[in-house]
């Protein structure tokens, strides 16, 4: 997902992982990574200030410069979150936040056979 998102500097939260994961990105290299669990029934975005306040923490500790407060935090989940929750995490952690944009669904009529067989053909080349 790092590698998909065209921006220089943000943190990434894949809550769809389990354990959860954070993935601190500054000028395009991951710095720190945390693993972290969500109980269902907490307050989404204090748990995720929470987790996410030791990994921007440890970044400036560990000598790196302070990620700036324009840097979004994405977060990937199953399911979207609730405005309200964005905009009190947006407070707790002074980052703008934002939902990972779901892949679009392939529609079902498309007929794959003609890629599959390319991608065997090519893939028969290089052996």
């Amino acid at each position: 997902m790092a590698r998909a998102v065209p921006l220089r500097s943000y943190v990434i939260c894949d809550l769809t992982a389990e354990p959860c994961e954070a993935l601190l990105v500054d000028e395009r290299i991951p710095r720190v990574r945390h693993t972290f669990t969500l109980d269902g029934k907490v307050d989404v975005a204090s748990a995720l200030a929470g987790e996410l306040k030791p990994v921007l923490s440890f970044y400036r500790e560990a000598g790196g410069a302070r990620i700036s407060s324009e840097a979004p935090i994405l977060i990937r989940s199953d399911q979207p979150q609730a405005a309200e929750t964005i905009r009190r995490l947006e407070q707790l952690t002074g980052h703008p936040v934002d939902m990972v944009p779901r892949p679009q669904r392939i529609d079902a009529e498309i007929d794959h056979t003609q890629f599959l067989t390319c991608i065997g053909l090519g893939m028969r080349r290089h052996h």
